[in-house]
């Protein structure tokens, strides 16, 4: 589908930091550190079907992701955000795992970046 996101946009995460990739390695720990914990904070609100939660978590992983340009899940989180919003809850349901799967790809390019000397 032609709204693909790429999973990370590594040119434009280097202009944010002025092309620095020190400090872009520190971002990207620091987003490997927070994210584990909101995503599973949002995995329980969406079983739940707390829409207030759900928003709220999706809104900050949005969030998170733009910062560092990672485009599918910064995509996918304001989806979710807008169907928390609707209260729909087969939507969030679906994008779920879609988020996931997004997620783990953008962390599998940033850890190959890490490892990158």
């Amino acid at each position: 589908n032609d709204n693909e996101q790429p999973v990370w946009d590594k040119d434009g995460a280097l202009k944010r930091v002025k092309g620095k990739e020190d400090r872009l390695k520190m971002l990207l720990e620091m987003f490997n550190n927070d994210i584990t914990p909101l995503l599973s904070e949002l995995h329980q609100a969406a079983e739940k079907g707390d829409s207030e939660q759900v928003r709220h978590f999706s809104h900050t992983i949005k969030g998170v992701a733009a910062n560092l340009n990672g485009l599918a899940v910064q995509h996918l989180a304001a989806e979710l955000e807008q169907a928390a919003i609707n209260n729909d809850v087969q939507q969030w349901t679906r994008l779920m795992p879609e988020l996931n799967t997004a997620f783990q790809q953008l962390q599998n390019a940033f850890n190959t970046y890490l490892c990158q000397d």
